[in-house]
């Protein structure tokens, strides 16, 4: 029975055409909504202030925007509109983190900036630094010339060609791994730009790649040598958005009578553990009584009775303040421990804990976020929807999620040797199986133009 490979596994919904306009058309577009948001931030507090919006409602607006722009404006060059698909999602992801108080032009774009430049080699001469950089340069040179040279004379003319093998022929996994490697090369291009940005102003620039062929797992892939600004935005967005030590622990709510008053803890309540990077957040109830005025002696029975008025008193407050924190405690969504001490009641609020908040669910998400952006980009510069980047990255991430729950003790250390060899080759057996969903899109809906001979 024939079965026609080329065609979309799960789902392929087609999109309106863009609008096609010139390179540097676009490049103005998005400097001036790279200026937008840039005031926008800036004045973010008067925006508030004035009850026009919440800071909230305009990162989302600001999200959406940058989202619509690669979805309607696109270059009549496909190859491209990578960078200009990419660069307003970027802007998006990093303007909604960037801090507004005392905003300038500076902090901005070093902001925007930071996730390429790495900041370990701070001590580095400006001299070495460039000469580094005219050295990314020839390097990412060198890379296009080896895909022209080398690789493209390998590949069929028409790349949707390399789609009509069945997933398991080996010609399908040769041609997924020479595609790869044909994206490696084409993203030479960025070395050469980074490259020149480090040699005019002494930034020393993140190195994209590092020999990702040479990966014996897809944990070393992913973390150590594929795309490391990628890796750099994700891991700051969304795998490790803010340390756990850095988080505030929460609000102390301090309850005397009837009144209610909020404030920030200057030090830190509760204890890390190895599991769990959550902190305990406290909440001091205190109950305050009015001394009972001195009785004389004959009167102490009546004495005894207000004291004992009182206390009953006492303890239905502070069953109501308990009951009025409760509330308070599910609205925030927090698990409570209540303890007694005197006339005070600590109540101890553990934020709930899911495996989104975990260390391999934030890994997961991470993986997951890059999917949507890959499909963003297919929609954006191939016009439609599969889905199947989503699943390449979903899939790649609960691997590396299993990776590192099985790697413990001495499997931590990497494989030297032979055994390192054995699992080079099997991780790169394990991409040309799984890639083609990652590459498919791109062949099946001519990204990439037709293979002229050379």
């Amino acid at each position: 029975m024939y079965v026609d490979h080329t065609r979309p596994p799960f789902i392929d919904i087609p999109l309106p055409p863009a609008i096609i306009l010139p390179a540097y058309a676009l490049i103005l577009l998005y400097a001036i909504v790279i200026t937008a948001d840039f005031y926008l931030l800036r004045n973010e507090r008067f925006l508030v202030a004035s009850g026009i919006i919440t800071p909230k409602q305009l990162r989302i607006a600001m999200a959406v925007v940058h989202v619509l722009i690669p979805m309607v404006f696109i270059s009549s060059h496909p190859p491209s509109n990578i960078l200009f698909a990419a660069a307003p999602w970027f802007l998006a992801s990093y303007s909604a983190r960037i801090p507004t108080d005392r905003l300038t032009v500076e902090t901005y774009i070093h902001t925007l900036f930071r996730v390429t430049v790495d900041d370990r080699d701070d001590f580095v001469s400006k001299t070495k630094v460039r000469t580094k950089g005219a050295a990314k340069m020839a390097l990412g040179v060198f890379k296009i010339a080896v895909m022209h040279l080398m690789i493209d004379p390998l590949l069929p003319r028409h790349p949707d060609y390399a789609l009509e093998y069945a997933w398991s022929s080996p010609m399908s996994m040769i041609y997924t791994v020479l595609f790869g490697v044909k994206a490696y090369c084409l993203l030479g291009v960025v070395d050469v730009f980074m490259g020149a940005e480090q040699l005019v102003f002494a930034w020393n620039m993140v190195t994209l790649f590092n020999s990702p062929i040479l990966s014996a797992s897809p944990r070393d892939f992913w973390s150590r040598r594929w795309n490391k600004v990628v890796r750099n935005l994700l891991h700051s967005q969304v795998f490790d958005p803010k340390d756990a030590s850095d988080v505030d622990e929460g609000e102390r709510i301090s309850m005397t009578s009837n009144t209610i008053k909020e404030k920030t803890p200057t030090t830190k309540i509760g204890e890390k553990t190895e599991n769990t990077t959550q902190e305990a957040v406290t909440t001091t109830v205190t109950t305050t009584t009015t001394p009972a005025p001195t009785k004389r002696v004959t009167r102490a029975a009546a004495a005894a009775a207000a004291a004992a008025a009182e206390k009953a008193k006492a303890i239905e407050a502070e069953e109501d303040e308990i009951k009025t924190l409760s509330e308070i405690s599910e609205t925030w969504g927090h698990d409570s421990v209540v303890a007694h001490n005197g006339s005070t009641i600590i109540i101890e609020q553990i934020p709930k804990r899911t495996f989104w908040t975990t260390r391999q669910g934030r890994g997961l998400l991470a993986f997951i976020v890059s999917g949507i952006f890959h499909e963003l980009i297919i929609m954006s510069a191939c016009r439609h929807i599969t889905l199947e980047n989503l699943l390449f990255f979903t899939l790649q991430g609960l691997v590396v999620m299993i990776e590192v729950e099985l790697r413990q003790g001495n499997l931590k250390q990497e494989p030297t040797g032979v055994t390192r060899v054995v699992c080079v080759a099997l991780q790169l057996l394990f991409m040309s199986i799984t890639g083609r969903l990652f590459t498919a899109p791109f062949l099946r809906y001519h990204f990439f133009p037709e293979n002229l001979e050379v």
